[in-house]
């Protein structure tokens, strides 16, 4: 009875400072709207970060934000500096490169005199080597700082460093309760990223349509990255009814905004487009935009428009030294591109030896459709002295990497004893793994072997 009466105790207050938490964060975003509309400039910088990320339920407004942390900056406040500086470079235009090692020192002094705001802007300068060498475990000492003080966005960033180990001790169920408290208070980015956890399954129970509602709710502020998730979902049918067009529109709308993943697959579509050459242009244009951005997949779909003559002139060497670029890169679909290019002659010289060596390089990277060549290859004696064990192995590794042809060649393996101990369980759960990916021959299998119906139509 004790006992029980300590738990409901425990609760109560656990609910009681939850709740004064988010009053506590109301009364904050009124005093600064406030104290920004008077000219305070710190006021004006933290108004900007908020109509840039949509957190404390602010809705994203660019401009403003760039208008607000201009104002700051030309009050002379330290903040305004670094956070128009951080505003621009993240919209790719034109800022101060001296802005951040300018203004750091002044915010370090502010943030030792404990000034939540600056804490969180030296702990984002550690972060993304903003005016310092980039330094994790310095980081998450100034987001805790400042988290202490129920900053918003500096506890939501705590939180996924802490469920990640990144800078700091793993550990996830503190991290969780820390970006549920900045999700309750506002923070659009924790909102999402709890969402993501719920979808996955990772960290949190699975669940897809209380997932898809978190990321929607983050949309709806108007987070980037949220965008571009949420048209994923429409397109998959996660959580949220499949729906093209509300996808399309959603990607669009944050690929306008600059988010790197969007411009891609907004550009990707364009191309697949069997409307007019015009679309396949600006397909290519928008890519060529999110490679100058800085994004590498960007640069490996550029590459493959090179090569095809896809919206751009047809032009094999500008494609090889794009693919070899993203390869430098370390990402994983050019090295297994140009790995099989280089085996096949497609588009660059053959050389079967030099492709099967970096066909090697990609597996040992983990890519999956590499790691599958290879167990083909192994089985047929094709390139490679023919041995079943090292096929069986390499397809599961590939099958575990989620590439959907091993997962159902492992299935059919278990289901005759081929290379492996007959298991009729093992075979009957990898090929409903493959089946649920769309995999035709795992579906008519199981179809044939269990009368089961799987797979996608």
């Amino acid at each position: 009875m004790r006992t029980s009466l300590f738990t409901a105790l425990a609760a109560t207050l656990a609910m009681a400072c939850h709740a004064a938490a988010a009053d506590s964060a109301a009364e904050s975003r009124q005093s600064v709207m406030e104290a920004a509309e008077r000219g305070d400039p710190r006021a004006m910088a933290i108004r900007a970060c908020w109509l840039h990320t949509g957190d404390r339920d602010c809705a994203v407004d660019e401009e403003a934000a760039i208008g607000w942390a201009r104002r700051a900056a030309e009050a002379g406040h330290p903040s305004g500096d670094f956070v128009l500086a951080h505003l621009l470079k993240d919209r790719r235009q034109d800022y101060d490169t001296e802005a951040f090692p300018r203004s750091l020192p002044r915010l370090r002094e502010m943030a030792e005199a404990n000034d939540a705001f600056a804490q969180l802007l030296v702990g984002q300068a550690y972060d993304l080597g903003l005016g310092t060498a980039p330094d994790a475990a310095r980081a998450v000492h100034w987001y805790r700082r400042a988290a202490a003080q129920g900053e918003v966005r500096a506890t939501g960033l705590l939180g996924i460093r802490l469920i990640n180990g990144i800078g700091t001790a793993r550990d996830p169920a503190t991290g969780l309760d820390h970006l549920r408290k900045a999700a309750a208070a506002g923070d659009s980015a924790a909102l999402l990223s709890l969402g993501h956890y719920h979808l996955e399954g990772r960290f949190l129970p699975p669940d897809a349509p209380r997932g898809a509602h978190m990321v929607g709710k983050a949309a709806g502020r108007g987070n980037r990255a949220a965008l571009t998730y949420l048209g994923r979902l429409h397109l998959q049918g996660r959580g949220v009814p499949v729906d093209p067009a509300k996808a399309a529109a959603l990607i669009n709308e944050a690929a306008a905004r600059g988010d790197l993943p969007a411009m891609v697959l907004a550009a990707k579509a364009r191309l697949a487009s069997a409307d007019t050459a015009g679309q396949k242009r600006d397909g290519a244009a928008l890519l060529g935009r999110a490679a100058e951005f800085g994004s590498t997949e960007a640069l490996f779909e550029l590459a493959q428009c090179r090569f095809s003559g896809t919206g751009v002139e047809r032009n094999g060497d500008e494609g090889l030294k794009l693919l070899l670029t993203a390869v430098q890169r370390n990402y994983l679909p050019a090295a297994y591109d140009l790995a099989e290019r280089t085996m096949t002659g497609r588009g660059v010289p053959r050389d079967a030896q030099k492709g099967l060596d970096l066909m090697v390089r990609a597996a040992a990277l983990g890519e999956s459709r590499a790691l599958f060549s290879l167990a083909e290859f192994s089985a047929a004696g094709r390139f490679v002295p023919r041995d079943e064990q090292r096929s069986v192995n390499l397809l599961e590794k590939a099958a575990l990497l989620g590439h959907a042809g091993a997962q159902a060649q492992l299935g059919v393996r278990y289901l005759r004893g081929q290379g492996v101990t007959r298991d009729r369980d093992r075979a009957k759960a990898w090929l409903e793994r493959a089946a649920d990916q769309g995999n035709r021959e795992a579906a008519k299998r199981l179809q044939a072997s269990w009368g089961i119906n799987r797979g996608k139509n």
